[in-house]
Order: C-alpha cells, then structure tokens, then sequence
C-alpha cells in the first residue's frame, strides 16, 4: 500500500512525518483498504507523528487517527 500523502512537518527542531490516505466509501476495496492502513499503523506507530485515514462519503468527511488504538481497533473490528 501506498499512502496519498507523506507530510513533513517540523515539531520544534524536530521533523515529523505523517501519512495521510484518503479513502471513498463508495470504492469496492476502500474497508479492505483502511483496514489494512489500520494494522500498518499498529506496528510503527511510534515513528511516525500521524497516521490519518480519510473517509470520504459523498460530500462528507472524516478524519481517523489511526495511531489512537481505539480508533485502529473500531477501523479492524478488533
């Protein structure tokens, strides 16, 4: 997987990097997709500042930390 969007930002005198990968609901793989954003995020979480999944429905969107294991958990179904 390919994430969208690899952001560097600067955090003090430190450089972050974040992913963010946006997601349309109306596409065949987008829960196969998410969730397997989800599951990458589990593991180098740390390294990374933010793992961002955008869900866009139709004109509608929202954003997921996926670092947040709660909200990994609820993207995974775990």
């Amino acid at each position: 997987m390919y994430p969208d969007f690899i952001v560097v930002r600067s955090v003090g005198r430190k450089l972050v990097v974040d992913l963010v990968d946006p997601h349309s609901l109306e596409l065949a793989d987008a829960p196969d997709k998410a969730s397997g954003l989800a599951q990458y995020a589990a593991e180098p979480s740390h390294v990374f500042g933010r793992i961002v999944l955008i869900v866009v429905d139709g004109d509608n969107m929202l954003s997921l930390d996926l670092t947040d294991e709660v909200t990994r958990d609820r993207v995974t179904g775990g």
